[in-house]
């Protein structure tokens, strides 16, 4: 649903009238709220002149709200300074409540309206409160001067604050008033911190549709264009998978309209730096010197993000926080691509990729069944968000992200926020419900493959197989090797032979259908099994050609390099070669 909140300062003309009709047909406009027209109401000649159903006005007819003909508004609260409405529509999953904002110029008489709108806070449901409310929230929303007096911001934070309201943000320049000599953000949009349980987005533009002369000067006609995007009713997995898609799309721009490109900030701040510093050298005055610390201070810390952005680039984990050599990690990046670099593609026969099919009757006779009901109902069981968030925090935070950008930093740094989002999901797992297409290339994957099959690992894996075992060293069978070989020479009946096997490309080549053959020999329960296939069977995978990903495909075998519980897989796999080797020289 499209609402149009216009601060318009006067609608008498026919051309102003016109032009908001035209825009309201062009944007689809299904609730329109017209601040200070300066004329008396018609309702029945302004809604067919604006090509709406009905309308409503306040006391002091500063305050118009138009709405269609598929939309029913009721007017809950009468105030001089907003109107208070509740919004109906068969197309909204919930009804709305609008407060559409005309604020005095003087903050005494504001004070009256931020009691009032605390008293018609809404207990539940969403709530929109928008307009122009004529004052800033900090001294950032003021330009050619100084933001004025530090009472009214303040008490216009302690209204946001106490009714639990965050500001939606908008689309476009950064000020919505101006006399030409100062711009400030006098008109904004707020909602309630219960939105997004709702709406999957609230997209806020600003437009300048017409322009008016008035006896304060000249001012462009602001309007707020708040595109309101229904959230589908759900929960667990899909529903934070359409949270996290939808705040990919924010990040997005939030990267590249407010924090820019790195390197054109430091060298930014570099210039910066030495401007000031020929200040100094002119006029070495206290204030110059504190402006050259100011600058100084900006340089290091755009130098630390560039050292970590190339450190995440680089994917080095061995190097302890502080070293932050960056020549480092430029090389070890050049190193990534030009082996990553793909520059041909053969084709060899008419099979493209193909590989043998598993064994059709392994011989398990050697697998005893040790897995008890007792640790099959402790490995199934649902976790409690304390084990989750332990979980979260105990993966590499420069982890490698997946295809939609999350790594796991972001749930470690942001875990107030996202706590629950992130516990309804692996609740949903453990009880058996199918991740969603796409939600597997996440971080958030890694969450429930927690470290309860460490457990019973130990008693199943062989003593010869030393990776990846709690208690076990896989430098043991390195110095068991080199033993050997320094007594390669040692004259024996038959002689010496030292056999190497090496497994090309091991976790790509697993066949699903053998390991879950090799767990159920262990004693693994069915219920066990379908979490460890859930986990590793339902994965896509996204092709990065020389730095462009290029679509998604399905996976039909091997294991994920990075996945914590790969490992601890591949090696009971791998324990079917070992016990078969044991079965053919015992010693």
């Amino acid at each position: 649903m499209n609402c149009l909140i216009c601060n318009i300062r006067g609608l008498r003309g026919s051309e102003s009238q016109q032009r908001l009709h035209a825009f309201v047909k062009e944007k689809q406009i299904k609730v329109l709220a017209v601040l200070e027209p300066m004329i008396d109401l018609d309702p029945r000649f302004m809604t067919r002149r604006l090509g709406f159903s009905g309308v409503i006005s306040n006391l002091s007819d500063h305050i118009w709200v138009f709405f269609a003909a598929d939309v029913r508004a009721k007017c809950v609260f009468d105030h001089a300074q907003f109107l208070h409405i509740r919004v109906f529509a068969s197309f909204l999953p919930t009804e709305i409540f609008c407060s559409f904002v005309y604020a005095r110029c003087y903050y005494v008489q504001r004070r009256d309206l931020w009691a009032s709108l605390l008293l018609v806070k809404p207990v539940l449901g969403p709530w929109l409160v928008g307009g122009d409310f004529n004052v800033v929230r900090d001294a950032s929303e003021c330009l050619g001067s100084r933001g004025g007096r530090l009472l009214p911001m303040e008490e216009f934070n302690t209204f946001i604050l106490d009714s639990g309201l965050i500001d939606a943000g908008f689309e476009g320049s950064s000020f919505t008033w101006t006399n030409k000599t100062v711009w400030k953000r006098l008109d904004r949009v707020l909602v309630s911190v219960d939105w997004g349980d709702h709406f999957s987005s609230i997209r806020t533009s600003r437009s300048y549709c017409f322009e008016s002369l008035s006896a304060f000067g000249y001012r462009s006609c602001f309007c707020l264009w708040a595109e309101l995007v229904s959230l589908p009713a759900l929960s667990g997995m899909p529903r934070l998978f359409a949270k996290m898609k939808r705040l990919k799309h924010h990040l997005w721009w939030w990267n590249r309209d407010v924090f820019g490109n790195i390197f054109d900030r430091l060298t930014e701040a570099e210039r910066a730096v030495r401007s000031a510093e020929d200040v100094c050298e002119v006029d070495p005055s206290d204030a110059n010197w504190t402006s050259l610390s100011d600058r100084n201070e900006d340089l290091a810390r755009i130098t630390a993000m560039e050292a970590d952005f190339w450190k995440q680039k680089a994917a080095c984990h061995c190097l302890e926080n502080g070293e932050r050599n960056t020549r480092l990690f430029h090389n070890m990046v050049r190193k990534k691509r030009v082996t990553n670099k793909i520059f041909s593609i053969w084709e060899n026969g008419d099979l493209f990729t193909g590989e043998p099919s598993a064994l059709d009757c392994p011989d398990f006779s050697g697998f005893p069944s040790v897995i008890s009901v007792m640790e099959n109902d402790g490995i199934a069981a649902i976790p409690s968000l304390e084990v989750v968030r332990a979980t979260v925090f105990s993966i590499h935070p420069d982890s490698v992200a997946g295809p939609d950008g999350f790594s796991s930093a972001f749930f470690q740094h942001c875990w107030e926020i996202v706590h629950q989002d992130v516990f309804g999901p692996v609740l949903d797992f453990f009880r058996g419900s199918p991740m969603p297409r796409g939600f597997t290339a996440t971080t958030i994957t890694l969450i429930p493959k927690y470290s309860r099959l460490r457990d019973v690992v130990e008693r199943l894996v062989s003593p010869n197989q030393s990776g990846f075992v709690p208690g076990r060293m896989i430098s043991d069978n390195i110095l068991l090797a080199q033993e050997l070989t320094h007594s390669i020479t040692l004259p024996t009946r038959g002689g010496n032979v030292i056999l190497k096997l090496d497994m090309v490309k091991a976790y790509d080549r697993v066949q699903w259908r053998f390991l879950f053959d090799v767990l159920r020999h262990f004693g693994f329960s069915e219920r066990v099994v379908a979490l460890v296939s859930a986990c590793i069977s339902h994965f896509h995978f996204s092709v990065n050609i020389n730095g462009s990903l290029s679509g998604f495909f399905g996976s039909t075998r091997g294991l994920r390099q990075g996945d914590p519980l790969s490992p601890l897989l591949f090696i009971l796999g791998a324990e079917y070669l070992s016990r078969g080797l044991d079965r053919l020289f015992p010693f």
